[in-house]
């Protein structure tokens, strides 16, 4: 369900989106990427790349995204 279908996003760093993106980069071997996209300015706000999925990569990616944007 889209949440944000009939949602005005008026100004910057209000509707934040996240996508985790799987590659496969050899056989059997995969990373990981994490991206933080404002839905305003259609700007990438902060992507990280990890071997392993989990919330060692992404909670502090998440904390980083927060440093820098302490306005969220």
């Amino acid at each position: 369900m889209n949440f944000l279908l009939n949602e005005a996003i008026t100004k910057p760093h209000i509707h934040i989106a996240t996508d985790i993106t799987y590659l496969h980069i050899k056989k059997d071997d995969w990373i990981y990427q994490l991206t933080f996209l404002d839905l305003y300015t259609r700007k990438v706000l902060h992507f990280d790349v990890a071997r392993k999925m989990d919330s060692y990569f992404v909670d502090p990616s998440t904390e980083k995204l927060l440093k820098k944007y302490p306005d969220i």
